[in-house]
């Protein structure tokens, strides 16, 4: 059987419409914690979510605990380049 990716293996939008929850390694998870925790951090960032959360591994290494915190910052656009430029318009060339 096929593993299915990490954004169809959890139930991302279930837990995330709470403002706070408990995972428990091997009942919602079978990784490490500070894996999980990587992880949970990163589907709220995505673009699906857009969510800034405090996730904190319990003294009990097994659970993790997670707060929704709210609606993440937008992401700084990077600065345009001219066409055909390697360096950014209003910067001088060679680091003067």
């Amino acid at each position: 059987m096929k593993t299915p990716p990490p954004y169809k293996r959890h139930p991302w939008s279930e837990w995330f419409r709470k403002r706070t929850f408990t995972l428990v390694r091997g009942i919602d998870y079978g990784c490490m914690s500070h894996g999980m925790a990587n992880a949970v951090r990163n589907a709220a960032s995505s673009d699906r979510f857009r969510l800034s959360v405090s996730v904190r591994i319990c003294e009990d290494p097994e659970r993790i605990e997670v707060e929704v915190v709210g609606p993440s910052k937008p992401k700084e656009k990077k600065r345009c380049l001219k066409s055909g430029s390697k360096f950014p318009r209003n910067l001088p060339r060679g680091g003067k």
